[in-house]
C-alpha cells in the first residue's frame, strides 16, 4: 500500500521488505483545467508533495541503504503524454511543445504524419505520443533524468515497456 514517507506503515515492525513500491506522484492538468496528482509524470524532475519532498525522498534513500533496501523508481521513455510539457498539446505550459510549433526544443522527439494532427502514438493510443527513442537530444534527456534522481539516493530503476528502448539507450544506461 502506499504511505507517507517518513511514517512507519502498519505492520512494519512483524514483516520485512525486500522491495517496496513508493510510486512517486506528479501534477497533471486534465483537459477541464483540473490539476490532479497521480503517478506519472509531466517533468522528469518535480513531483508533488503527496507522498513527501525531494528531501524526504534523499532521508529515504539513505536510511533504506542502511538496511539493506534498495530504492528503486519506475520510469516511462517510450512514450509521453499529450499534455505534456514536450508535446503541450492543450498549451498549458509556458514552453513551447512539439504539438505547438516545429521550431520547439521537442520537435525532434516526436514522429509527426501530417503536422500537428497525425502522430506516432504508443499503441494507436492518440493521448500517448511516441517518442523518437534515437533522438540524441532525447537520449541525453533521459540520461540527465536518471542521474538526476540517482544523485539523490535512488539504487536502480523499473523500465516501463523496455523492450520498446533501443538496445543502444539500454547499454548506455
Amino acid at each position: 500500500g502506499n504511505f507517507m514517507i517518513g511514517t512507519k506503515p502498519d505492520g512494519i515492525d512483524t514483516f520485512s521488505l525486500d522491495f517496496d513500491n513508493y510510486g512517486f506522484v506528479w501534477n497533471f492538468t486534465t483537459r477541464s483545467g483540473r490539476t490532479e496528482k497521480i503517478r506519472f509524470s509531466t517533468n522528469g524532475t518535480r513531483f508533488t508533495n503527496m507522498l513527501g519532498t525531494e528531501k524526504d525522498l534523499k532521508v529515504l534513500c539513505e536510511k533504506a541503504e542502511k538496511l539493506g533496501i534498495s530504492v528503486i523508481l519506475d520510469g516511462v521513455f517510450s512514450h509521453t503524454g499529450d499534455d505534456s510539457i514536450y508535446f503541450n498539446k492543450y498549451g498549458r505550459y509556458p514552453e513551447t511543445g512539439a504539438y505547438q510549433s516545429q521550431i520547439s526544443r521537442y520537435f525532434k522527439w516526436f514522429n509527426f504524419n501530417e503536422y500537428p494532427e497525425k502522430y506516432a502514438s504508443w499503441w494507436g493510443i492518440s493521448t500517448l505520443p511516441t517518442v523518437n527513442k534515437n533522438e540524441p537530444s532525447y537520449i541525453e534527456f533521459v540520461k540527465s533524468v536518471l542521474s538526476y534522481w540517482q544523485e539523490r539516493g535512488v539504487s536502480s530503476w523499473r523500465l516501463d515497456v523496455a523492450d520498446e528502448l533501443p538496445e543502444s539507450l539500454l547499454d548506455s544506461i
